[in-house]
């Protein structure tokens, strides 16, 4: 098996959201940060055949890179990669070192409000949080027009950016900590759950993150 270019980027963005990963035989390649405050899930064009669990996920992807175009042998203990008179041999870990590992599929419970927001208009978001030294995220509706937004929210006074992506019928403000914004550079469709979850989705990768306890919907 070769790891397609896509696959790769999706483990290099994994790794900084968790060092160790646990794939389980199939085509979905998931994880889930430490403290449980981001959870991907994505469909890989490869079908892994036997479970591989990676602890040092970042050492891999570097023993990865030492090849150009590598053919991935996925045995029961270890990975074989191989390209002409090169080869490594990367055992895997056992599972029970991993620590946190996504224990269920996470859905969305429902969807109160949806839109899409371009790959140029995530990173323009995320630039003005260094820009303005702020370090929260909004999803907010306000007459009738859905935003997102970077603010202070303990000071509404203070430096903010935002930029308005739909229509909405109702008043609220999903506030997430964006350091839990590690999602690959793409377009996403957003869904936001009146539930405090939020769903990113672009293309074949999804990513969830909760809304922060002092977000408001509603007469909530």
């Amino acid at each position: 098996m070769k790891l397609s270019d896509e696959t790769k980027s999706v483990l290099k963005n994994y790794a900084t959201i968790n060092s160790s990963v646990h794939i389980k035989p199939g085509n979905i390649i998931e994880t889930i940060s430490p403290a449980k405050s981001l959870y991907a899930r994505y469909e890989a064009p490869e079908d892994f055949k036997t479970a591989v669990t990676v602890y040092d996920l970042p050492k891999f992807l570097v023993a990865i890179s030492l090849f150009d175009n590598p053919e991935m042998d996925f045995k029961s203990k270890y990975v074989e990669i191989v390209e002409g008179t090169q080869r490594i041999k990367f055992a895997y870990a056992d599972p029970s070192t991993i620590i946190t590992v996504p224990d269920k599929k996470i859905e969305l419970p429902s969807e109160e409000v949806v839109f899409d927001i371009t790959a140029n208009q995530l990173q323009n978001l995320m630039k003005s949080l260094a820009i303005l030294s702020l370090s929260e995220v909004s999803i907010v509706g306000s007459e009738g027009k859905v935003y997102m937004q970077t603010a202070n929210i303990n000071d509404p006074t203070t430096n903010s950016y935002r930029v308005e992506l739909g229509t909405c019928q109702e008043e609220f403000n999903a506030i997430f900590n964006a350091a839990n914004m590690r999602f690959i550079p793409r377009d996403y469709k957003v869904a936001l759950s009146f539930k405090k979850l939020a769903r990113f989705t672009g293309g074949n990768i999804s990513y969830f993150i909760p809304a922060e306890r002092n977000s408001k919907f509603g007469a909530s």
